[in-house]
């Protein structure tokens, strides 16, 4: 024998069919033995009966799309919604850590461009501004003495045992010399070079 609170439990289960033989013979003699419990049962049934009677209910031809549009609606307002809150949260805070903020932000900025941009200048001014070897004078020219007296005093730099001679006097027009290139390699250059006379006939 079960009670009104074993039935309740199973109710929905009783309704569907879905307990055991022997539990629905034990719920068919607590229903006769409780009007209550009977009455509820009467009252269920009736409500099923009613909904299977109601005719079935189709959705129109534009009904996805309607759908689709309700829901994309409701989502941009949802956006805006969220939009606005964070706009309250902004102006809730009071202005000067704000303005403190954007301008520590913008000084941090400029310093980092001026930084970049003096470095980027300095590099510049190291190529452009390199040192030029001077050309020595043509032969039969008024420095020429002087020269060649300047390269006598002077002397050949001397590496293990080889004279190198002295640079200065190698002649590179309009040409830029890396200052840290040793000079005696550019005047090891000019003796390979001989002037050529031009006879004409």
């Amino acid at each position: 024998m079960i009670d009104c609170v074993d039935f309740s439990q199973h109710f929905s289960d009783y309704l569907e069919g879905k307990v055991s033989e022997e539990y629905e013979k034990l719920i068919d003699e607590h229903l006769a033995a409780c009007s209550n419990c009977a009455k509820l049962l009467a009252n269920a049934r009736l409500v099923i009966k009613s909904l299977k009677s109601l005719p079935k209910i189709t959705a129109s031809e534009d009904f996805n799309r309607v759908l689709r549009r309700r829901l994309a609606q409701e989502a941009a307002k949802e956006r805006a919604a969220g939009l606005e809150r964070m706009l309250n949260t902004i102006r809730a805070l009071p202005v000067k850590p704000i303005v403190v903020t954007f301008a520590a932000a913008a000084i941090i900025a400029f310093a980092a461009v001026i930084i970049e941009t003096y470095v980027i200048s300095s590099n510049e001014e190291k190529v452009l501004y390199s040192p030029r070897i001077k050309p020595p004078p043509f032969p039969g020219s008024s420095q020429t003495a002087v020269y060649q007296q300047k390269q006598s005093t002077t002397g050949p730099m001397q590496i293990g045992g080889f004279n190198l001679p002295d640079s200065s006097s190698l002649f590179f027009p309009n040409r830029t010399i890396d200052s840290t290139l040793p000079e005696t390699m550019f005047q090891s250059l000019r003796d390979q070079f001989q002037p050529v006379k031009i006879i004409k006939y």
